[in-house]
């Protein structure tokens, strides 16, 4: 029995994480500890690195959503890892945009994260690297696993390492819930638009916010808003909405709110006024994420 402390700190005394805790080490499935598991790893195309550098622990299992089946290097180099992205991108994998130049760059990732070429499947791939200074992680046993390569320091248990790999879980179950009643909109009314997957609303008379999410695997397009935005715009308008536009307080229709690509606007409808804002941190090229629909009640 062991227990596994992840701080993943480098051996330079930085600290770049949190903690988590493991399972029972031994093999699942009839995979081998210290081993790349290739039964698990080939069903979704993934190749183990080419690399001269070793394996030094494996967590073999799937209880944790986020890092299944866990491979950790030492020695692994940039250039090594490189090549192992490339053969990747030529397999269709998808990689966002700032986590390929973080890859070409060979600058340390902790939560670099790569793409099925396919959407709408349920796991990606997560990697973790230091190329600059080795990470670790504390290791507890009863007795140590002579699968791992375990260093000691000042009698504790580490696992040193600079690359690793596991698998995660995404999460692309639909989800519609909840209403802004003070404007008469239910998150139902939303339902439909493309690669959205959850749409969540609530408010008061004060205000009140509905927020969308697409599918954690999707590539967004400037499609995929211009869809969020036109189906906000023609729901509300269906429910008996005015619309002044922001800057020029002239008021328009749904159909030039689209057309315009006006983003925010003063919606007036049941006798009240709301400023309506969209946030989001996501952008065309970006996989997942969402963004929310803000109404804030103005006397404007």
């Amino acid at each position: 029995m062991f227990v596994l402390a992840i701080g993943l700190c480098s051996c330079g005394g930085g600290k770049n994480g949190g903690s988590a805790s493991g399972s029972e080490s031994g093999t699942v499935g009839g995979l081998e500890d210290g081993k790349w598991p290739a039964a698990v790893y080939d069903k979704y195309g993934i190749p183990e690195i080419e690399t001269k550098g070793k394996i030094v622990f494996t967590q073999l299992t799937d209880e944790d959503n986020s890092y299944q089946y866990r491979v950790d290097y030492k020695g692994v180099t940039k250039e090594e890892m490189q090549a192992w992205v490339k053969k990747l991108e030529e397999k269709g994998f998808r990689i966002p945009k700032y986590t390929k130049e973080r890859f070409d760059a060979g600058r340390g990732d902790l939560d670099a994260v790569v793409y099925q070429p396919e959407e709408g499947k349920d796991m990606g791939l997560r990697v973790s690297y230091d190329f600059e200074h080795d990470m670790d992680f504390e290791y507890y046993a009863d007795e140590p696993n002579p699968a791992f390569e375990i260093t000691e320091r000042d009698e504790q248990y580490f696992i040193v390492y600079n690359f690793a790999v596991s698998l995660f879980h995404i999460d692309n179950a639909p989800e519609v819930e909840g209403a802004f009643e003070a404007i008469g909109v239910k998150a139902e009314d939303l339902k439909g638009i493309p690669n959205v997957r959850r749409i969540k609303a609530s408010g008061n008379d004060r205000g009140g916010s509905i927020g969308i999410a697409f599918y954690g695997d999707h590539q967004l397009t400037a499609e995929d808003f211009d869809a969020v935005h036109a189906k906000m715009a023609d729901v509300l308008e269906a429910k008996g909405a005015k619309f002044t536009q922001t800057l020029s307080g002239k008021e328009c229709t749904a159909e030039q709110l689209k057309a315009d690509k006006i983003r925010s606007y003063t919606v007036e409808i049941n006798g009240n006024k709301y400023m309506m804002l969209f946030f989001s941190d996501d952008r065309v090229g970006d996989i997942g994420g969402g963004g929310n629909f803000n109404f804030t009640k103005t006397t404007r």
